[in-house]
């Protein structure tokens, strides 16, 4: 038997449990407990497998270049900005 791991994001809201499929946030879903939750879960993958639910989004990556700190702030060239003056 094949398996495959689906990863999901929730938090509590009150006594439920709220959240998403990672790959598939805009259909959220609730449960009563983590199995229900989970089960939730398992019926949206399903419903979007067979073409219930249309899934339109595109997910993309962005690069990014890493710029170590200290680079980065002699880079940017701040303004100065003055201390306020006691009188």
């Amino acid at each position: 038997m094949n398996t495959q791991n689906l990863r999901y994001t929730y938090e509590m809201d009150g006594d439920f449990y709220v959240g998403f499929l990672d790959d598939y946030p805009d259909f959220p879903t609730q449960g009563e407990n983590l199995k229900d939750f989970e089960d939730n879960l398992l019926d949206i993958y399903e419903m979007i497998q067979e073409g219930i639910l249309d899934v339109s989004q595109k997910h993309g990556v962005l690069e990014i270049e890493l710029v170590p700190k200290l680079q980065f702030m002699e880079q940017a060239q701040l303004p100065f900005i003055q201390q306020p003056r006691h009188i």
